[in-house]
């Protein structure tokens, strides 16, 4: 653990490696939850502080080895909520406000709520309220705006459960902007958001979560082929077909997603919106597979 936390620190060269660390570290949580020891979890949480210290918006905005850092960095702290530094959830919430207003790409604003639906059962001292949760409703007031279908299920989910959990119901109706919003959360709470989709705005929509899912693995292997060797090769052996190195790469990061995938199914049920995702997925690997043959 301590190794790890050593290379979270220092791997700023490289932020592949710092992800893939997070990404690790994140599942270790995941699976040993209380298991951790006290020590352990404030040298985890210190590590997710330096790390949250260093984010600026510009280049969560323009990088996506960045957003994926951001994106992790979320899902960690939100594990570790109930014993957050105050002034550190202040400096998340208040960045995400900041952030949002800057339009960032869908997967950004999906680990965003992460993080809010965490803050449901988190008593907020009446000193610190007025700096965190006048960001919290505008930040819900944005996304349940947004018009993505995706992002706009998992926003009404996230806020369901916020609302179900918080102390502070004083922030809900804060929440829901509009008339159009309040019709929106009544509709999903009734389960009838779809009865009336056409079959038009049917496919649109499932183009729109192809986008969204598979969005940050292919920027970020674009990336990784553009990205430089840290340091000449005097005789690299020559490889019998182009970018072979690539394609592994994008291969091993989808593989460790559906690892993830499937560990998180055999400790919870599956929302209800996974299926319909795993069939988008199953749709674009035989797109895949039909242009390799």
């Amino acid at each position: 653990m301590a190794l790890v936390l050593e290379i979270l620190l220092y791997a700023d060269f490289f932020e592949v490696l710092k992800n893939t660390v997070l990404s690790a570290l994140l599942t270790v949580c995941n699976s040993a939850g209380e298991a951790l020891d006290t020590g352990q979890q404030t040298a985890i949480m210190e590590v997710g502080s330096q790390l949250w210290t260093v984010l600026n918006i510009k280049q969560i905005i323009g990088q996506p080895y960045i957003q994926q850092t951001f994106s992790l960095l979320l899902a960690l702290l939100g594990f570790f909520v109930q014993t957050l530094d105050p002034r550190l959830i202040i400096q998340v919430v208040t960045l995400q406000t900041s952030l949002l207003k800057l339009e960032p790409p869908d997967h950004v604003c999906l680990a965003m709520l992460t993080f809010l639906s965490s803050l449901g059962n988190l008593f907020i001292p009446h000193t610190i309220q007025d700096r965190i949760l006048p960001n919290m409703s505008c930040i819900f007031a944005l996304l349940l705006a947004d018009r993505n279908w995706l992002l706009e299920q998992h926003t009404l989910e996230a806020f369901t459960q916020f609302a179900e959990g918080t102390n502070h119901e004083e922030i809900v109706p804060q929440c829901l902007s509009s008339e159009e919003t309040k019709n929106k959360v009544v509709s999903f709470l009734e389960k009838t958001g779809f009865v009336h989709e056409t079959e038009a705005a049917k496919v649109e929509r499932v183009k729109q979560e192809k986008g969204i899912f598979w969005e940050p693995f292919a920027t970020v292997t674009v990336e990784e082929v553009k990205r430089p060797p840290l340091q000449p090769c005097a005789k690299r052996a020559r490889h019998e077909f182009p970018l072979e190195e690539e394609y592994r790469s994008a291969l091993q990061t989808v593989a460790e997603a559906l690892e993830a995938t499937e560990s998180l199914l055999q400790k919870a049920p599956a929302p209800p919106w996974l299926l319909m995702e795993m069939e988008a997925l199953q749709e674009r690997i035989d797109k895949l597979r039909r242009c390799i043959l």
